[in-house]
This record gives structure tokens, C-alpha cells and sequence, in this order.
């Protein structure tokens, strides 16, 4: 399990698939997380762990502090992304002059 796991980054940090743009990541991550009953049970999971709801700041050492807000802000980048619908960049238009 954890050689497929290892296989899985290392192909994707070769792909393209990283640098896709962020209206299909919307999409994507939407699909994963929102699309299914299971999806929405990890989501929480994933929400629960990053400790969402607590604040980093009353941890004794800095050390935990900061992993926490580390986890923490990633679980807000994950809901950020699927919660805000990227719009398409509008075009580059030439310059007449």
C-alpha cells in the first residue's frame, strides 16, 4: 500500500497534472470531497484532524503551535478550493497605439 502511495506522488510530481488550472482543481476537488456520501465522511475527517475549530494559539510550545496551524491551514486551502468557484482570467487583448 504505502509503494503505491510513493508511486502515486512521484508520478504526479512528474506530470502536468500539477500546474492545472484552478477551475478544473474546483472541479476536481468538488467531485472528490461533495460527490459522494464517503467523500463528505473523509472531508470530515480531514476537517476534525486539522483542528478547525480550535485555536492553534493555546498549545504549550511553539513546536505544536505551529503544526497545528499548519494542518489547520490546510484543511481551510481544501475548503477554499472547493468553495469558491474560480473564474476563467480574462483574455490579454493587443494594445492599439
Amino acid at each position: 500500500m504505502i509503494d503505491d502511495i510513493d508511486h502515486l506522488l512521484t508520478e504526479y510530481a512528474r506530470s502536468k497534472a500539477a500546474e492545472r488550472n484552478p477551475i478544473d482543481r474546483h472541479r476536481e476537488f468538488s467531485r472528490v470531497f461533495l460527490g459522494s456520501e464517503e467523500g463528505k465522511r473523509v472531508l470530515a475527517d480531514i476537517v476534525a484532524w486539522g483542528n478547525m475549530w480550535k485555536s492553534s494559539i493555546y498549545a504549550q510550545s511553539s513546536d505544536v503551535t505551529a503544526a497545528r496551524e499548519g494542518a489547520r491551514r490546510l484543511v481551510l486551502q481544501i475548503l477554499a478550493t472547493i468553495s469558491v468557484e474560480p473564474t476563467d482570467p480574462p483574455t490579454q487583448q493587443g494594445k492599439e497605439g
